[in-house]
């Protein structure tokens, strides 16, 4: 296991890669005449999810981690509830975009006493 804080995140992610692995061969071996890989799967939103990831990487150190997370969860809860344009659905995912990010930075910053990216925002 690697060693420091960096240890668990790092064997978790070998784990789902490697039984990510297993599952995709099981797939591709399977004794069905078509494998059902990626059945299903609302690639709109997948996309939309890792493009919002990117843009949240790239402009992290420049606006500021607690910003960006709370603009990236407005975004992305505005998104999976079929992009509503009612007052009150706006004002629900803005009210929980701000609560988020005063609970992360609450847990971050004055509980776990953290240091994160801050930029021009915050």
């Amino acid at each position: 296991m690697p060693a420091g804080p960096a240890g668990f995140p790092q064997l978790i992610a070998i784990g789902l890669v490697v039984f990510g692995g297993i599952l995709f061969i099981r797939a591709l071996i399977s004794k069905q005449e078509t494998a059902i890989l990626f059945q299903g799967i609302n690639w709109k939103i997948l996309l939309t999810t890792l493009g919002s990831w990117l843009l949240v990487v790239i402009f992290i150190a420049k606006v500021g981690f607690f910003a960006l997370s709370g603009v990236f969860l407005a975004i992305m809860a505005w998104y999976l509830r079929g992009c509503p344009k009612g007052l009150r659905a706006l004002a629900e995912i803005g009210v929980f975009a701000v609560g988020m990010c005063a609970g992360l930075w609450v847990v971050f910053t004055v509980v776990l006493d953290r240091e994160y990216p801050s930029g021009f925002l915050f």
